[in-house]
């Protein structure tokens, strides 16, 4: 393994944990909807900019903020976030 390939799989490990850490907190379930598999969990903007959000800071910002702001934020399946992204008028 090379130093990029060991800096990439430091990296994946490091978002785990900030990932795992956030649904420990949030409560590892959709907050809509009850649905608990972990690979569709998402982290959800309750008062909306989440993609501005990710454009600015990436998703390891977005976790890091999830986890010093839990207000701002709550847990979605990748359906619920999908249809409360749909509700705003363009």
């Amino acid at each position: 393994m090379n130093s990029r390939e060991a800096k990439r799989a430091k990296e994946r490990r490091y978002y785990q944990r900030l990932r795992n850490a956030v649904l420990i907190l949030y409560h590892p379930c959709c907050r809509q909807c009850g649905f608990d598999d972990r690979r569709a969990l998402q982290v959800d903007h309750i008062y909306g900019e989440g993609g501005k959000d990710y454009r600015k800071k990436g998703p390891r910002g977005v976790l890091i903020d999830a986890l010093r702001y839990p207000r701002r934020y709550q847990i979605l399946c990748a359906n619920c976030n999908t249809i409360k992204g749909k509700g705003r008028p363009a």
